[in-house]
């Protein structure tokens, strides 16, 4: 549940600030915006807009079974990565240790 979550932020997270950077900012001299009701067709355009919006970014959205499949590669490529190390570790290790002699030097 936490992956779809996290999926589902990468994906809107982006669509969010592209909309917020393509909406024109007001210019600096506009005065307050007035107490007057915003009109019902705008709020229906609007919320299909929102609606038309959403629809898309859920059918961008991987399935369960795409984050289950990706989940699993990414397990196999983990253990592979963490065997390889161990394999490379163990091999320098063993190879810059000095060697051990039995004869020790007079003084």
């Amino acid at each position: 549940m936490f992956k779809a979550v996290i999926c589902l932020a990468s994906i809107l997270i982006p669509v969010i600030h592209a909309q917020q950077a393509a909406a024109p900012s007001p210019p600096p001299s506009s005065p307050p915006p007035s107490s007057e009701p915003i009109p019902l067709t705008q709020i229906a355009l609007r919320g299909e807009e929102l609606t038309r919006t959403l629809r898309e970014v859920t059918r961008a959205l991987p399935t369960p079974s795409e984050l289950a499949e990706f989940d699993e590669n990414l397990r196999e490529q983990e253990n592979y990565v963490r065997a390889s190390t161990r394999n490379h570790w163990t091999y320098w290790t063993a190879t810059l240790r000095p060697p051990r002699s039995g004869n020790k030097r007079a003084n």
